[in-house]
Formats: structure tokens, C-alpha cells, sequence
């Protein structure tokens, strides 16, 4: 579907994904941000200084790379099946992939992101043990959840959500900076700053 000579042309390629049946677009995203939609994500992205994200469980990086050409930002990928990824069935990546180790450490996520001062990114995570394994190696100041919507009958874990004062236990204190529509009535991407 996607062609490697398509990268350079982010428009293209996302109105084409757009226009595939739900079913087809999750192979390589739950999310399917509107044009509109990124606008508003670039805006608040560039307030906070969000200019680097590691972006965990980021399957085939569709949305990171969207994000990644839209946005301007440097986004890198962090996934757990190293022999998946690399086979000859797995979907196209767009961006680069590195893969877990353990224990996860601050070093680690640091080599991960290529730099010191980056952003963590969950779209669609679904094992809370492990997000709240990866925040408390985490240094940095923003992290960012997307996923569905509270009510739209989709389950993620850790929600957007998860890091309001009433739903995280403590590893850090966070505040919610936005929550932001996406454009696909369903999903929304939430952006924690930590509490110092």
C-alpha cells in the first residue's frame, strides 16, 4: 500500500490512509489525524518545546511519522518483538525502530531517543504495568497518551486519562497541559507535564 518514495510527501500518503476502511488503517495506525487536527497538535507541541519523542509500542510508526513530517518534530520508536519487526510479514516501519531490553533503564531511553532532552509518546498502549515501568525511568518533563475518548468503547491502558491526580498512583505528579481532539471523533491526545 505504502511505497517508500511516498514518504516525502506526508499529504499524500495521509489522504490515501484516510481513505482506507477502518480495518485496513489499523494495520498501521488507530489514529487518523485530520489536517486541521495536526495544526493544533503542531501548536501545542511547539509550547511545551516538544521537539524530540520516543514513542513506546509504536507499532509500524505511521502515526509518529505523520506527526514526525507535520510537526517538524524527531521522532524514534521503541517496540518489544525484535524477530516481528524485522521479518518479512510485518508491516513498513517510517520510523526507526529500536527494541526493549530490561531491565528498562534511563540510559537506555536516553540511547533510544537520541538525546538528552525528549518527550514520551503512548498511542494505543495497552500494558499498564509496563507504562508505569517506563515513567519511572522517564527524566524528562511531557508526556504524551493518545488514544480513545473516554465512552467510545475502545479500551486502552493506560487511557489518556491515566495521569489526572485522582487515576496515577505516584510516580511523579503530572498535569494535564491539553487534551486534543485528533479530528476522528473518537480519539485524543493528552499532554502530562511533570510537577516539580
Amino acid at each position: 500500500m505504502f511505497q517508500c518514495t511516498e514518504f516525502e510527501d506526508w499529504r499524500k500518503l495521509l489522504w490515501k490512509f484516510t481513505n482506507l476502511s477502518a480495518d485496513e488503517r489499523r494495520k498501521f495506525s488507530w489514529i487518523c489525524p485530520t489536517l486541521e487536527s495536526l495544526k493544533i497538535i503542531q501548536r501545542q507541541l511547539q509550547n511545551h518545546g516538544i521537539r524530540n519523542i520516543l514513542s513506546i509500542g509504536c507499532g509500524s510508526g505511521f502515526f509518529e511519522w505523520i506527526l514526525k513530517e507535520s510537526c517538524g518534530v524527531r521522532v524514534s520508536g521503541l517496540e518489544l518483538d525484535n524477530s516481528w519487526w524485522t521479518s518479512a510479514y510485518a508491516p513498513a516501519t517510517f520510523i526507526p525502530l529500536h527494541f526493549t531490553q530490561t531491565p528498562i533503564t534511563e540510559k537506555f531511553l536516553k540511547e533510544c531517543a537520541s538525546g538528552e532532552n525528549f518527550s514520551l509518546l503512548f498511542v494505543y498502549f495497552n500494558n499498564g504495568p509496563a507504562f508505569w515501568e517506563y515513567l519511572e525511568q522517564f527524566p524528562g518533563d511531557f508526556v504524551l497518551i493518545a488514544g480513545p475518548e473516554a465512552g467510545a468503547g475502545i479500551h486502552t491502558n493506560p487511557s489518556p486519562y491515566a495521569l489526572l491526580s485522582e487515576n496515577a498512583p505516584k510516580v511523579g505528579s503530572w498535569l494535564q497541559e491539553a487534551k486534543l481532539d485528533v479530528g476522528d471523533s473518537v480519539n485524543i491526545i493528552a499532554i502530562y507535564k511533570r510537577v516539580k
